[in-house]
Formats: C-alpha cells, structure tokens, sequence
C-alpha cells in the first residue's frame, strides 16, 4: 500500500513506534489536566469498593465478613434470635433496627457509611437513606431459598471479592444437597407466623415454606389467597381456625412475630391454642414454637437450618 501524497510505502507503526505515541499522548494529556488545575477522570469501570458498609441482615453481615469484609456496623437482631453471627463479627457495632423502616437514620448518618446492604424487609426505609446520598441495596438479600448463592455472589461484586465469592457460593450450595439427603418421611407440615393472637400462614414460595419443603415437610398452604399487606407480598396468607382443621397438619411449627417484650405472651398462648386442639399436630404433641428469625430471614449457610428443621421439628433426621 502506497502513501498518496510521497509515494512511499505506507507501513503500519511498530509496536514500539506506537507505546512511545501512547506514552506522548498520556504525558502530554496529564501535563494539561495539571496546568488546567484538573484532575483526570477515572477509566470508566474503576469504581473502587466500598469501605465503610453497613449491613442490616445476618445474611449480609456473615457473607460480608466471610469475604473478609469487616463491616462498620451490623443490623441488631432480636434478644431471641437463633441466627448467628460469624465469630469475626465480635465487637462490631450493632445498630437497632425498628418496622417498618429499619435503622434510626441519624444514627445511619453518624456512621458515615458508603454502602448498606439492607433487605426487602426494610424496604420503606430504602428512599429516605437515600434522600441522606447513602448509597443502599436492598435486593441483595435472598428471599428464596435457591437464590442464596446468587445474593452472594452480588454481594462478592458490590465488594470487588468475586473469587471468593465463588467459593461461599459453592460450599453454600453443597453443605444444602447435604442436609437434604436421605428424606424418608413427609409429614404434613403447616407453618405460620403468630402475630399476637392471630395466624398468616407462610405460603410454599415463601423462604419458611422452600426450607421446610426442603427438609421434607409437605407444606399444607397451597391454595391459599395471599395478601399483600404482611410480609413479603406474596408470601402470606390469612388463616382461620377452620382451615386449619380442614387441612389437618400433622406437624404445626410456629414464628412468632411482632415487638420482642410481646413475644413470650405469643409463645404461651400458642402453645395450647384452643382452635388446633383437635388437629393430628395438637393430638401428637407436634406443635412447635420457634424463635422469630430462623424461617424468617435468609441465612448463608441453609443447609444448617435445613438439619435444624428436620431434626428438632419433623424428627426425620437420621
């Protein structure tokens, strides 16, 4: 190929020719910027991982700690709570949390956090943290059991720690196919959240509903009318006596729900609710109070709460 205008050869540059172009055209772009007063622009895709994040969920605590993020503060979960924290968590701040909107939001902005990683159950309280220029998530929290490793793997991501990510993804996924071997008996199982002295009933898309079917219950809220205004939409249903009786579960499990100095009054009350009484469950002494987080929130490590039901619940653990 010939150079119109001197006729001669029209070689590509090279490799040399052109690092010392590029090195020219960088030197003289940053001698620019530095006269001008400016500072370059980071190449878009730069953004560096958040360092100050708090995270309102044993979920997000523990995965963020298990990717060797140290949060600055963790949700506090309540007095009765089985969800543990990993142990690298010990001595991090606890802010309280509060329905419907989560953390006191001057006590949020105090902190100074750059990132929040938050869940649909504080949803309400998302565009006010925002309205503060606080960057928060609260879609990262599963609300399904077979979305556990992807809400780690997004967490991985918002951290810049994907490999590791990777791998709590995959000993999450293992340690679940584990608990849920050799299943042989399963009961009839009604699940519902004791608010006072009322019943919702966990619907089978619920997390309670995918852990129980996943340690064997047979999960006896098919069919219901979910409502929209308790929980997660969707995922709850009202509950009468009657149906209760019709659908005649042989193993009643039990969250009780609401303010923590309300819940001791909940757990007596259920514990010989006088509209079960002539259910299998009430007739075999298989009504079962639990504490208020385990079958509520998302936890990192399923298959543990998977042996926990099949266990001390269903009694199908061998």
């Amino acid at each position: 190929m010939l150079d119109a205008s001197h006729g001669r050869p029209n070689r590509a540059p090279s490799a040399g020719r052109r690092s010392r172009r590029s090195l020219l055209a960088t030197a003289t772009a940053v001698a620019l910027a530095t006269a001008a007063g400016g500072v370059l622009a980071p190449a878009a895709g730069a953004a560096k991982p958040p360092k100050r994040v708090v995270a309102l969920t044993p979920f997000t605590a523990n995965v963020t700690s298990r990717l060797g993020v140290r949060p600055i503060a963790v949700g506090q979960q309540i007095d009765s709570s089985k969800l543990t924290f990993d142990s690298r968590l010990r001595g991090v701040r606890r802010i309280a949390l509060s329905h419907p909107d989560g953390p006191n939001l001057e006590q949020l902005i105090r902190l100074r956090p750059d990132y929040v990683l938050s869940s649909p159950n504080w949803r309400s309280g998302t565009p006010k943290i925002r309205r503060q220029r606080i960057t928060i998530s609260d879609s990262l929290e599963p609300v399904r059991l077979a979305t556990v490793p992807i809400g780690i793997r997004k967490i991985g991501k918002v951290l810049g720690r994907e490999k590791q990510a990777r791998r709590l993804a995959d000993r999450s996924v293992a340690g679940l196919r584990a608990a849920r071997k050799g299943i042989t008996v399963r009961p009839r199982v009604l699940l519902v959240l004791g608010i006072g002295r009322n019943t919702m009933a966990f619907l089978p898309n619920s997390w309670g509903g995918d852990i129980v079917s996943a340690a064997g219950g047979s999960m006896l809220t098919s069919g219901l009318k979910p409502s929209f205004g308790a929980g997660l939409p969707g995922s709850f249903a009202p509950l009468s006596d009657e149906e209760v009786l019709v659908r005649d579960p042989e193993v009643i499990i039990v969250v009780p729900h609401g303010n923590a100095k309300d819940i001791p009054a909940t757990v007596e009350y259920f514990k010989s609710k006088p509209g079960w009484s002539s259910t299998t469950a009430a007739r075999t002494n298989r009504i079962r109070i639990v504490d208020p987080q385990r079958l509520l929130e998302a936890s990192d490590d399923p298959g543990k709460i998977v042996r926990w039901v099949r266990k001390d619940l269903l009694g199908n653990w061998k």
